[in-house]
Parts: structure tokens; C-alpha cells; sequence
């Protein structure tokens, strides 16, 4: 059926109207992560200040151990998440043989 023929044809919808994009917002929000940094900074003064023993060089040294803290957060997890199935499976493995074997 030529396009000619397809307008015609009361059968077919028309095709859709184009609808401009609408506005996407940033998923990464730097004031939030700037005020999670403060959070994180004064929890770790205050942490340092109950317990006995710990010691932090000022508030400087309570950003740079929240930013590292932070740091960490980002790349442990996926790598722990990782190697959670391999061992699962070896670990699974040895329980049916040693079942087994039982």
C-alpha cells in the first residue's frame, strides 16, 4: 500500500504527533552531595568526641575522613556483591558433595 493509498484509508491512524522532549533534572544533585558531606564530616567529629581513643586533627580531618569513608562506599559494595555469587556456588558445591558423601 503506497502512502498515498494509506492516507485515504480511514482504517489507518494517522501517525503519532512528534511531542517535544520534556526536561530531564540531573540525577547527580551537587548541593545534596555537598550537605551529605557536611553530615557525614560532623557525625565523624562527633564519633571521634564519644569515643575514647580516637582522635581527629580538627574539622579538616573530619571531611578528608568522611570523603574517604565516601569513597568507599562507592566501590566496596559492588565488589563485595561480586564475589558473593562465586562463593555461594563453591560453598553450595562443597555441602552437596559433603552431603553426599555422608
Amino acid at each position: 500500500m503506497n502512502e498515498t493509498a494509506r492516507r485515504a484509508d480511514p482504517a489507518v491512524p494517522p501517525p503519532p504527533e512528534k511531542v517535544p522532549p520534556e526536561r530531564v533534572s540531573l540525577r547527580v544533585r551537587p548541593l545534596h552531595i555537598v550537605v551529605k558531606l557536611i553530615v557525614a564530616a560532623v557525625a565523624v567529629y562527633v564519633a571521634a568526641w564519644l569515643l575514647p581513643g580516637v582522635d581527629v586533627a580538627g574539622p579538616g580531618g573530619a571531611f578528608v575522613a568522611a570523603l574517604l569513608i565516601a569513597v568507599l562506599n562507592v566501590f566496596i559494595p559492588p565488589v563485595v556483591a561480586s564475589l558473593r555469587l562465586p562463593f555461594t556456588l563453591a560453598l553450595g558445591f562443597l555441602l552437596a558433595i559433603g552431603g553426599d558423601a555422608a
